[in-house]
């Protein structure tokens, strides 16, 4: 089973001595699920990966549009919701997703 931790919960360190197997990183863009976010950016994100040796999940705002930039801020992954729920075709959104990250459909 995977531990993960998001950093609005407890700094980076404190979440590798807690045994977490993964951070959740972000908001790396303005976020509609969270507007009240403070928004880190991708120099945000690239910080946090180099400063953990963990696998950085980028977080907030994430869209097919940006899964390059969050990728060349070494993210590992990408976590979205708006970008999935929010079209109105939710397979089609994620096929794009995956995509993007260099996945087949």
């Amino acid at each position: 089973a995977n531990l993960g931790r998001d950093l609005e919960d407890q700094p980076a360190r404190a979440a590798l001595a807690a045994g977490a197997d993964y951070l959740g990183v972000g908001a790396v863009f303005p976020s509609s699920s969270k507007p009240d976010a403070d928004v880190i950016g991708p120099e945000g994100l690239r910080f946090v990966v180099d400063a953990t040796p963990l696998p950085c999940v980028a977080i907030g705002g994430i869209s097919a549009g940006g899964i390059a930039t969050i990728k060349q801020a070494g993210a590992r992954g990408a976590a979205v919701i708006a970008a999935v729920l929010n079209s109105p075709d939710p397979a089609a959104a994620t096929r794009e997703l995956l995509l993007a990250w260099g996945g087949n459909e």
